[in-house]
């Protein structure tokens, strides 16, 4: 069974991560994890794991965006 992701949950993906990802970014990545839960046995539960499984995918996305930003101006303080 095929899930589609809607449009609202998207938009609450993209404000729960304060809109620092582009959203055409979360549909992506929403669609990707609800195709991973395809399988699932009880799918009135699908939305909520693709809010928490997407949010937490571009969390980590997010951080590593935030240490790359962050990491010429920690070299430079090394370089003293």
């Amino acid at each position: 069974m095929s899930y589609e992701v809607r449009e609202d949950v998207i938009d609450q993906i993209w404000r729960d991560l304060g809109q620092q990802i582009a959203r055409p970014r979360v549909a992506e990545v929403a669609h990707e994890v609800a195709a991973d839960l395809d399988d699932a046995k009880v799918p009135a539960y699908v939305p909520l794991f693709v809010r928490r499984l997407a949010c937490e995918r571009l969390s980590r996305e997010v951080l590593q965006q935030q240490s790359a930003g962050a990491a010429p101006e920690a070299q430079a303080g090394h370089a003293r």
